[in-house]
């Protein structure tokens, strides 16, 4: 659904490419906007506040060899 309500793929292109969801009904979505975009702002503020987040919960690893 995200690649024909938010990416711009035609239906046929984005089952091609993806496949057609499984578990959900089309017709009952029919009509329903239920994706809506963020601003890219937006967007990139809830990505970037979400990984500094979870990278606080990863332990730095100092004894690493380096490639």
């Amino acid at each position: 659904f995200e690649a024909t309500r938010l990416a711009g793929f035609a239906e046929p292109e984005a089952a091609q490419i993806f496949g057609r969801p499984r578990g959900l009904n089309p017709d009952v979505l029919q009509g329903k906007n239920l994706l809506k975009p963020w601003p890219a702002r937006k967007a990139e503020k809830a990505y970037l506040d979400r990984f500094e987040a979870r990278s606080a919960t990863v332990p730095i690893q100092t004894d690493a060899k380096l490639l």
